[in-house]
């Protein structure tokens, strides 16, 4: 309801009582004196912790939307809230059988119909003939298998993921009727830093140590033109298998929150490899265009690794080849993991300029902030510009992010000038306030629409490692304005000549 309705309704509600159980006869006019009754105006307001709004299952629903089978839980062995944001990922890039193609295809080269005697003596010589080009070492014989190798798209997207925390619309806040500003671009302004990345590749149906040797790499697209970032060279490092990936789920609690220290402790979790963070962090981050990060819309896992397989002794040869060859048996197998250790520390390469702090928050004013129809005659408003003490904007902006911001409270233009020139604001976590002087106040109250809006803009920080900025579980960002209109004096409110009687 618009302000000279407000004061009009309230005023003449309160009247019609007293004219109609008296002789008193009705006024040609009303005037209300006021002073010192204040409206508030809410130009937005917005609360919450960083942990909450970055939360695994938030992470989690990001990353399900760009179809990617990855698992997300938050991780924080220290089990304090001062410890940094971070992540486990886990993704189970494919499980594949441990085997030899060419003793396969001489047992499946005998003709249909064989006898069972002719299969059985055709299997023993192969066998035999296999295991005499088995080469010994240390008097133990080491098998190598078939090549594992593969390109698989993960289906994971950061681009997407980065991309639905700063354009979606924040559940809890903005509006029904519109969606936010896209934001996305932003994220191209961020590099992380120290992210880990761990291989874990467990066998299944053999008790014998397996190591493998060549590579996995990951790349930001299928193309043969597009750069493979080494995770590990296994060939001049091999790397061992496992009993068995640790089983995250079980470790985590009911909020999804890993307690315990599984990549440290590799006694009791023990791992295939640590992979190489620094270029997993170079690809996470994307590839560097024009001083920013664009990061990929793609995750590609290329890997090719060889097992080979110790063996005591000859028996532990046949057996093996045996069981490889037997349809009934149990394969021999490897899965393949790759858990991410992702910690939210960061540095800004680019400064930061989020025009409506507000509405990057999903919590911003629609409209004038009067509630007056865009470009409505403000002279019905403009009449009470002496009506109107007073004027000011009170605030209030927390930052624990340990981000460096600065940032304004800025108006629109309308017939190409500013309702009041730019304020700066304070980011301390206290109250403030400014008040607009009398022009502005006539400004306010003759045009629409008065859409201010709150900027912010978070600077640039160095390269150092000092000076990357770390988030920390009990962080929290906070935010609210309101526009406080009060009046003192008096002012006309009804007129029974305006209003045709």
């Amino acid at each position: 309801m618009k302000l000279h309705k407000k004061i009009g309704i309230a005023v003449i509600a309160a009247s019609v009582p007293l004219f109609s159980c008296s002789d008193l006869t009705v006024p040609e006019s009303v005037t209300v004196k006021s002073e010192g009754a204040k409206y508030g105006f809410p130009l937005g307001s917005t609360e919450f912790k960083i942990s909450e709004k970055f939360s695994a299952q938030k992470v989690q629903d990001a990353i399900n939307s760009s179809s990617a089978n990855l698992t997300v839980y938050e991780f924080n062995p220290e089990n304090s809230g001062d410890s940094i944001i971070e992540y486990i990922m886990e993704y189970q890039v494919e499980r594949k059988e441990i085997a030899t193609t060419s003793l396969k295809t001489t047992i499946q080269s005998l003709p249909d119909g064989a006898p069972e005697t002719a299969v059985e003596a055709a299997k023993n010589a192969a066998i035999d003939a296999f295991i005499a080009e088995v080469p010994q070492t240390n008097g133990k014989y080491v098998y190598t298998a078939d090549r594992l190798s593969a390109t698989i798209d993960t289906g994971l997207n950061f681009k997407s993921i980065f991309d639905s925390f700063a354009s979606s619309d924040d559940e809890d806040g903005g509006s029904e009727t519109s969606e936010r500003t896209d934001y996305s671009d932003i994220f191209n302004k961020i590099g992380f830093t120290g992210v880990k990345a761990y291989a874990y590749i467990d066998k299944d149906g053999i008790d014998s140590d397996i190591k493998f040797i060549g590579r996995i790499d990951v790349k930001g697209s299928d193309t043969e033109a597009a750069t493979p970032y080494n995770l590990v060279n296994a060939t001049l490092n091999p790397v061992s298998a496992v009993d068995e990936t640790p089983d995250l789920a079980s470790l985590a609690d009911d909020n999804g929150v890993i307690l315990t220290d599984f990549v440290s402790n590799t006694e009791q979790y023990p791992m295939s490899a640590e992979l190489n963070g620094d270029n997993m962090t170079a690809f996470i981050n994307g590839e560097e265009v024009g001083g920013l990060y664009v990061k990929h819309e793609k995750v590609i896992i290329d890997y090719e690794l060889t097992p080979s397989i110790e063996f005591d002794n000859e028996d532990e040869v046949r057996a093996f080849l045996e069981a490889m060859l037997d349809e009934n048996a149990e394969s021999a197998t490897a899965t393949v993991s790759i858990i991410l250790r992702f910690p939210l520390k960061l540095k800004i390469i680019e400064d930061i300029v989020i025009d409506d702090l507000l509405d990057f928050a999903g919590s911003a004013q629609e409209g004038d902030l009067l509630n007056r129809d865009d470009g409505e005659d403000g002279s019905d408003f403009d009449e009470y510009s002496d009506f109107i003490e007073n004027i000011n904007c009170e605030y209030k902006f927390t930052n624990g992010m340990n981000l460096d911001f600065s940032a304004k409270i800025s108006s629109n233009t309308v017939d190409g000038e500013k309702f009041f020139e730019d304020k700066s604001i304070e980011f301390d976590g206290e109250e403030h306030s400014f008040s607009m002087d009398k022009s502005e106040i006539s400004k306010i109250m003759s045009k629409s629409p008065f859409t201010p809006a709150i900027s912010a803009t978070i600077s640039k920080t160095t390269s150092d490692e000092d000076d990357f900025i770390r988030i920390t579980r009990d962080a929290s960002f906070g935010a609210w304005a309101v526009f406080n209109l009060t009046t003192g004096g008096s002012a006309e409110v009804w007129n029974s000549e305006d209003s045709g009687e």
